[in-house]
């Protein structure tokens, strides 16, 4: 079956072709690769410190995260802190002078955090979270610092929760390593049924943040399966926080949906990263730069929003007359890029998904925009550019 035509099918090729581009600027960025994944920061004395970042990996870890919980349980410190459960008092941190040492880190950590996330609430400044994130440097207690956060924004309001859940996409897997994001929630759940008592609609903003979680890929899909299935995770708001996020997970357009339940928080980074996309994507239409769009792509450094590039690539494709070659430019360059892990096939599928949520709306303005998406997800198929479910 011929998805394109003649004139197309060299465009796309054309644009497969210049993957060599991509190579060599791989080849002149090798020098800088090092730097790349190594965070800096100066001190307020105006020493500059550096410290290898990228501890995370994407993926299904929570029967790991599981295992380990009980290998290095939190530790009750007192019965007026958030964390106190009389089951631990076993682990009685007083009983050496060891572990009150490690008592005294943990209240530490957990203040610093607090203060980190109180002035993130107030300035937005993310890069400025992330910084002061590592320079906690404390990895092993990385999870009460996800616990705090996102129960601090359930008491607040919508801006709070939004930039609660850009912050964790931010920090992942720079400054919050996958294990610990997945620990944190594992807790959160553990203790939603206390949480319920100070905050009414635990379940449904709780549910909310798990859903957001797996659609940005902190957690996996199988997580909330995997977490109904602890015994410390039985309580009545605890399971109806699962069902809940298994709810906002499926349906029509649920990508777009859990994406827009808190809005953009005032001078959210991604308002800036929506223009820039736009930008990026007008200029390649025009120029069919392989090499500008991946160096652009790349100085977003955000890659949990790269599912935002894949839906505005394809509402391009979509609006494009059906004779033109920007069909062929837009999947070929998906298909390079993709090829090349820029885009991961997770954001990939998330992307097209967010098109098939909006289909609808799209057709009002774009009448054949159904069969367009159809002919579109052939060329995809055949092309072995995005992946669907069978």
């Amino acid at each position: 079956m011929v998805l394109l035509t003649a004139e197309q099918q060299r465009a796309f090729d054309a644009t497969l072709r210049k993957r060599t581009q991509l190579e060599a600027a791989a080849q002149r960025g090798a020098e800088g690769r090092a730097e790349r994944f190594e965070r800096k920061w100066t001190d307020g004395h105006g020493v500059l410190h550096s410290r290898a970042s990228g501890r995370g990996q994407k993926g299904d870890e929570t029967v790991k995260v599981l295992s380990v919980i009980d290998e290095s349980p939190v530790f009750a410190l007192d019965a007026g802190d958030p964390n106190y459960d009389s089951t631990e008092e076993p682990f009685s941190l007083r009983s050496t002078p060891g572990d009150a040492a490690k008592a005294d880190v943990i209240v530490e950590y957990k203040r610093k955090a607090e203060t980190i996330i109180d002035e993130y609430f107030n300035c937005s400044d993310i890069d400025e979270a992330w910084a002061s994130v590592e320079r906690l440097d404390a990895p092993v207690y990385e999870h009460f610092f996800v616990k705090r956060l996102v129960t601090l924004a359930m008491d607040r309001g919508n801006r709070e929760k939004e930039a609660a859940a850009t912050l964790l996409s931010a920090l992942y897997p720079s400054a919050l390593s996958g294990t610990q994001i997945q620990r944190g929630f594992v807790r959160l759940v553990e203790s939603a049924d206390d949480l319920a008592i100070d905050v009414p609609d635990t379940a449904e903003v709780l549910g909310m943040f798990i859903a957001r979680a797996i659609i940005d890929d902190l957690l996996p899909p199988s997580f909330p399966d995997n977490v109904a299935a602890m015994d410390t995770c039985e309580g009545k708001t605890a399971q109806e926080t699962l069902l809940l996020a298994h709810g906002h997970l499926t349906g029509p357009g649920h990508v777009d949906r859990v994406l827009r339940a808190w809005g953009d928080f005032d001078k959210s980074p991604l308002d800036a990263a929506k223009l820039q996309i736009k930008s990026m994507l007008d200029e390649y239409v025009v120029t069919n730069d392989v090499s500008e769009i991946r160096h652009c792509l790349h100085d977003l450094h955000m890659a949990f929003f790269h599912h935002e590039f894949v839906k505005k690539a394809l509402m391009l494709a979509l609006e494009a007359p059906k004779d033109s070659n920007i069909v062929a430019n837009i999947l070929g360059l998906l298909k390079v890029l993709g090829d090349s892990a820029e885009l991961s096939m997770s954001q990939l599928q998330k992307g097209y998904a967010r098109v098939e949520g909006v289909i609808e709306d799209l057709s009002l303005d774009v009448p054949d925009a159904k069969s367009k998406l159809e002919h579109v997800k052939n060329i995809c198929v055949q092309h072995d550019i995005v992946k669907f479910d069978a």
